[in-house]
């Protein structure tokens, strides 16, 4: 027995890797806040003379789970930068309601964090918490123990970032949460357990996601950023989807505008104005418009992500006061907005031509 107990001593004691282990996510009781949470009145930006949306009048109350979709580009970010008071609108303004504290989750998260802080440092000083072992606790969590959590932010991945944002948040929630993409960095194990403890948060959430399942488990109410405005709908995705066929279809276009990706359920100047899936799993066509139609749908959805991106960096302080940068992020941002309008009308053409 003596010798098998030594022979154990002897072994290497391997560690499963973060990935292989389960995030575990717990929001504390955050305090009430009140009715209304939140108030945009005539909202609206505009990156130089291109305008994202205006107009924006809408009222978030508490309890309240809104997704905010619609198509790459459309502005899903900057609205969520503007409530998380990230940026100033270029029109109206943002009202918080009584006792409401702001938790934010950005999609490119290092642009949240100090890149010199380590780990711990970066979670305790935005901690609501007095108590180490709390912050410790909640690190754990998010799979960082022992010497992990002096790592300096600046060698982390991506992953890891975006596990020590959310490490941040349920330390110090706030009753208002919002959160641009959070499962971006998450396997369907970890998104699916967020979801579950977003469920039970007892404050109010504005998201945004890609993933369907975790739109259609959360969302209480869908806000579609789309043509300059934003749309509202009580409801989860799935209906607002059905609503977008229905109504579809009585302006005369059967072919409901449901999308292939969370974001993009509607979003395009009018509801089916905008690509809807592969062109071959639509009503049959000739190959030869079949191939133009897909050509289309691949450089509209490449403009569309690269026109995401650079509403992001357009929104950053740094970059606004880079002069030359900003001129030139916003020049390429006007251009392949045209362009996307352009590629738009041709696939409505190519998709009603005889």
């Amino acid at each position: 027995m003596q010798s098998r107990l030594k022979a154990l001593e002897r072994l290497e004691r391997v560690e499963l890797p973060a990935e292989e282990r389960r995030l575990a996510f717990r929001f504390p009781p955050s305090r009430r806040s009140g009715d209304v949470v939140a108030r945009l009145e005539g909202v609206g930006h505009q990156y130089g003379t291109h305008r994202v949306f205006s107009g924006v009048d809408l009222v978030v109350r508490r309890g309240e789970r809104i997704a905010v979709v619609g198509a790459n580009g459309n502005g899903k970010t900057t609205l969520l930068r503007i409530l998380a008071g990230r940026l100033k609108p270029t029109e109206g303004r943002v009202v918080l309601g009584h006792n409401v504290a702001v938790g934010y989750y950005a999609q490119h998260v290092a642009d949240e964090l100090d890149a010199r802080a380590s780990i711990f440092e970066e979670v305790w000083r935005h901690s609501a918490v007095e108590d180490l072992a709390t912050v410790r606790a909640a690190l754990g969590t998010m799979l960082f123990s022992g010497d992990d959590v002096d790592k300096s932010i600046g060698v982390l991945s991506g992953g890891e970032k975006a596990r020590v944002a959310l490490a941040r948040l349920m330390v110090a929630p706030g009753n208002f949460l919002l959160m641009d993409e959070p499962t971006n960095h998450l396997d369907l194990e970890s998104a699916e357990a967020l979801a579950a403890a977003l469920e039970t948060f007892d404050g109010t959430l504005v998201f945004v996601s890609h993933n369907r399942s975790f739109v259609n488990r959360l969302a209480t109410r869908i806000w579609n950023v789309a043509a300059g405005r934003v749309e509202e709908f009580p409801g989860n995705l799935t209906e607002y989807m059905d609503h977008c066929a229905r109504v579809a279809a009585a302006w005369g276009h059967p072919e409901a505008p449901v999308q292939s990706a969370a974001s993009e359920p509607a979003g395009g100047r009018r509801a089916g104005a905008r690509p809807s899936g592969r062109a071959s799993e639509r009503s049959p066509l000739s190959k030869q418009r079949l191939a133009k139609i897909a050509a289309l749908e691949e450089r509209i959805a490449a403009l569309e992500k690269a026109q995401a991106e650079r509403a992001l960096e357009l929104s950053k302080p740094e970059v606004y006061a880079d002069r030359a940068r900003y001129g030139e992020l916003l020049g390429a941002y006007q251009r392949d907005a045209a362009k996307i309008e352009e590629l738009l009308a041709r696939w409505e053409r190519a998709q009603s031509s005889e």
